[in-house]
């Protein structure tokens, strides 16, 4: 780190920047204070638990069925007030400003369609990964329809759902009923079953922890059966995750997620006392380990996915290997069945599209194992290299931010360097050359750096920015990122 010249007298506990520069002593007793407070947001099991925030989409349509079902009036001027309350928010997102709008204009008759919905959800969806952004465009189409707002897509009343993650399955279920009777078609009795069978079997109250594809369902299953018990009981179920605001998140939490992401970072930073807090830590991510080897996002779902279960491994890797040595193995194998033809990873099943960021999730949780995997990390190695953008960057996933997906990318390339392939190892160097370029030229005055090149500084992108300059050797910017 570079010294500056500051007064002895200067207090680096309290400050320990000055024009710039910074003390490393001072960056150490800073991270030594920011990790007692992760460590202070476990609980006695281990886990990190902590509730999601509340979104307008979920909220929305929870209104919608409660007004459908005629209950619960008070919570539905609360999920009134808390839509109202954000829509004013100058940062919420376009396609939440939609659904607002049709959720506030509810009972105005008749219902006031949406101007130039195409181009609106066109325009809203900018930066959504293109695989996914058809599915999406169509699925928000049809929340608006849902909501009063425009006419139901008749794509969606075709929708083939099988074979997909299950809470695609689920919500493509729903469209499919909800569609077909908005457009004056009676619903297929055995989508009704796939409905209904599925709602009943749920490992949690709220189906596999996914409030949106819950209430789309029950919204679904209020229209051909109102009566159903499930829809009554899925109703109060949703309610108990709703948050003081009034609104509901699009997941109650993601505990597994996050208390692998802070085991990791906990492990790395080592302090001493907190060796029993990290042990419980691994022993509650193995615990939860699901049958098939993978992790989901949090407890009891039964989808896992390489996001989530590669944090489980570098997790796990990092704390103990030897005494998670069989949960490491049996998850390292789950994983490397996911890997696509094209030498990429996806999300969730084997054989849909290969994404930059779940690749680098793959690689980082497979790397400790290279003689068992070496064919598929150098498979994975070439994928990168071919899905990097010429100014250096690679598709966000499910961030906003562009360094987290440079910090996950760069991480595994680094770490898939080879004396024996001279070649794969000039690409990759040219690779994170190419990176390092973009965030050099991204960085603001500020010194931080925002979710893309020219937004606005945040705490989040800078600290993704730096932890992608651990893998280039700490280039210049680093000590103006860190003083940000």
């Amino acid at each position: 780190m570079t010294q500056s010249a500051v007064p002895a007298d200067h207090d680096e506990q309290r400050s320990p920047l000055r024009a710039g520069t910074l003390r490393a002593p001072a960056v150490r007793a800073c991270m030594m204070r920011v990790a007692d407070r992760v460590a202070a947001a476990f609980d006695e099991r281990g886990a990190f638990a902590e509730p999601t925030h509340s979104r307008v989409l979920e909220s929305a349509l929870m209104l919608t069925l409660l007004r459908r079902h005629n209950r619960y009036p008070h919570v539905q001027t609360r999920l009134q007030h808390f839509i109202a309350t954000r829509r004013t928010d100058p940062h919420l997102h376009p396609v939440e400003q939609l659904l607002a709008q049709a959720a506030l204009s509810f009972a105005q008759p008749p219902p006031t369609l949406v101007q130039g919905l195409d181009q609106a959800l066109d325009q809203a969806l900018d930066g959504i990964p293109a695989h996914t952004r058809g599915r999406k465009q169509l699925l928000f189409a049809l929340h608006l329809a849902v909501l009063g707002q425009g006419t139901y897509p008749p794509r969606a009343a075709r929708l083939d759902y099988r074979g997909q993650s299950t809470w695609a399955e689920l919500t493509g279920c729903a469209m499919k009923i909800l569609a077909t009777h908005g457009l004056g078609h009676r619903p297929d009795a055995q989508d009704q079953r796939f409905l209904t069978t599925r709602l009943a079997a749920s490992r949690r109250e709220v189906w596999e922890g996914n409030v949106g594809a819950h209430t789309l369902a029950l919204l679904a299953l209020h229209t051909t059966d109102p009566g159903n018990r499930l829809v009554a009981d899925g109703i109060d179920a949703l309610l108990k995750v709703a948050n003081p605001d009034g609104g509901l998140p699009f997941i109650p939490d993601h505990t597994l997620f996050i208390t692998s992401v802070a085991g990791l970072a906990l492990a790395r930073c080592a302090p001493p006392h907190h060796h029993e807090l990290l042990v419980r830590i691994g022993d509650y991510l193995a615990e939860h380990q699901n049958d098939d080897g993978g992790w989901a996002y949090t407890e009891r779902v039964t989808q896992a996915d390489v996001e989530s279960t590669g944090a489980a491994l570098e997790a796990l890797h990092a704390l103990n290997p030897t005494r998670y040595s069989h949960a490491l193995t049996s998850g390292r194998a789950h994983l490397a069945a996911l890997a696509g033809e094209d030498g990429g990873f996806p999300t969730y099943l084997r054989g849909e599209p290969s994404e930059p960021v779940m690749t680098a999730n793959a690689v980082l949780a497979l790397a400790p194992d290279p003689h068992r995997y070496a064919a598929l990390l150098h498979r994975a190695a070439l994928f990168l290299l071919h899905a990097q953008q010429p100014d250096g960057t690679f598709e966000r996933s499910w961030s906003l931010t562009q360094a987290h997906a440079l910090r996950r990318t760069t991480a595994a390339l680094t770490c898939l360097r080879t004396t024996s392939d001279q070649t794969l190892s000039a690409r990759i160097d040219q690779a994170l050359h190419r990176a390092g370029g973009y965030l050099q030229h991204a960085q603001n005055t500020d010194g931080g750096f925002g979710h893309q090149a020219g937004d606005a500084s945040d705490v989040t992108s800078t600290a993704h920015a730096l932890s992608t300059a651990a893998t280039l050797n700490q280039p210049p910017w680093t000590a103006q990122a860190i003083a940000y």
